[in-house]
């Protein structure tokens, strides 16, 4: 039933496993409140201003 999620290759399997990999730094801002949810400011301090 489910043997495309069990193929290698697959889409689904591959970021499961790259969650897996990397779950501390994905959810670091759920332990430490110093660390935003997202990048909004950097994204606005890098985004050119509109003249």
């Amino acid at each position: 039933m489910f043997n495309w999620v069990l193929n290698k290759n697959s889409k689904p399997l591959q970021l499961l496993l790259k969650l897996q990999q990397y779950d501390i730094k994905i959810l670091a801002f759920m332990y430490d409140f110093y660390i935003l949810f997202d990048n909004n400011l950097v994204e606005r301090d890098i985004r050119m201003q509109k003249l």
